[in-house]
This record gives C-alpha cells, sequence and structure tokens, in this order.
C-alpha cells in the first residue's frame, strides 16, 4: 500500500511542479491549500485499487494483486519490472 502512497506523491508533485508559475502569486496557505486538495483527489482516486489489494491479500488472491499493481503501475509485478 505505501508504493501506492508513493505514486500518489508522485503525481502530486508532478503537477504542483508543472503550474509553478501558474501558482507563484497565491500565499502559502492557498498553495498548501491546492496540494492538499491534489492529495485527496488523487487518494480518492487510488482508492479502490488500495481495497481491492488489502481484501485480495487477506484472501490470499496473488493473481489479483498482480494485477491491480500492473493495471497502476506499481510493484513487482507492474510492466518493466520493478517501480
Amino acid at each position: 500500500m505505501g508504493r501506492f502512497q508513493g505514486a500518489i506523491d508522485t503525481i502530486v508533485q508532478t503537477e504542483l511542479r508543472r503550474f509553478q508559475f501558474r501558482l507563484r502569486t497565491l500565499m502559502p496557505d492557498q498553495q498548501q491549500t491546492i496540494e492538499t486538495l491534489l492529495r485527496g483527489i488523487a487518494t480518492g482516486i487510488l482508492h479502490p485499487a488500495i481495497r481491492s489489494l488489502q481484501r485480495a491479500a487477506k484472501e490470499g488472491e496473488p493473481e489479483t494483486v498482480e494485477r491491480v499493481c500492473e493495471l497502476f503501475s506499481v510493484g513487482p509485478f507492474a510492466a518493466g519490472g520493478e517501480d
């Protein structure tokens, strides 16, 4: 599950860097609000996948774990090997 959190952080930081020029006029607390919003959206999108991984791991379903990891390009099962 930590790999999904890492993916969320990467997405958020990438988008913040992409829009850094446009966000430069905002106050620090406004920038923090935007970062929190982005993190919440990304977490919400990945939440079903994380729940599926938790359930599959608990129920001993390695095929499901592999498919979810491949779908989201995380973990040792992701296309191209280690993430």
